[in-house]
Formats: structure tokens, sequence, C-alpha cells
């Protein structure tokens, strides 16, 4: 059912849109739900994978919004796949000060909150 699943219908919506239509400023984000949404369904392989995508995407952009949040996301949900959690206190430090420079407090909370438990 598409209503219990709103995050992996968003990251397929994204994911049609960028190939449909080429990448876009919101590709590396719906990449990194994409890459949740894998991981969520036992797949953590791709997961990694479309995430290392995602950040790769994330970094060249220049769309500072879209970038903060791609890189929280994956901070939070992602790069301990691959990472001990107590190397990602500067990932979440970096996704942390990207999202509070422009102001986006959902996703820097959720950056500072996670880096908090990280450093501990």
């Amino acid at each position: 059912d598409d209503q219990e699943k709103p995050g992996m219908y968003a990251a397929l919506t994204l994911m049609e849109s960028t190939l449909r239509e080429g990448l876009s400023k919101f590709s590396s984000t719906g990449l990194a739900v994409y890459a949740i949404s894998e991981a969520s369904m036992g797949s953590f392989e791709n997961a990694y994978r479309y995430g290392r995508l995602a950040a790769t995407l994330a970094s060249k952009s220049t769309c500072i919004g879209s970038q903060s949040a791609t890189m929280s996301l994956l901070a939070v949900c992602a790069t301990h796949w691959k990472i001990p959690v107590r190397d990602l206190v500067e990932p979440f430090s970096r996704a942390f000060s990207m999202c509070f420079s422009i102001g986006n407090l959902w996703y820097g909370t959720m950056s500072s909150s996670n880096n908090l438990m990280a450093s501990l």
C-alpha cells in the first residue's frame, strides 16, 4: 500500500523524475531517501552505493538546501552502514553546520542530536 510507505513513494517519484528529466537540484536528496529505503528492505550494499552516489551529487551541487538535506539524511540514516558510529562525529558536524547556515532547523537539529550521540 503506497500510503504506508510515503518515504519510498517520494524517493521513487524523485528517482523517476531524475531518470526522465535529468539531474536536478533535488536528485541527491531523492537518491539519499532511496538509499534509506533500500536499507529498510535489507539491501544494504545497494543502499550504500546509492548513498555514495547521493553524496557525490550533493558535493557538486550549488543548491545548499538540497545539499544540506542530503548530507544530513546520509549522516543520520546511511553512513553508519559502513562507518562505525564513533567515526561519524565529523560528518554529523558538517551536516549540522551546513543546515544551520541556511536556517534548515529540521535537518540541523537531527544532525546535531546524532552528533551528540556519536560523541558519547
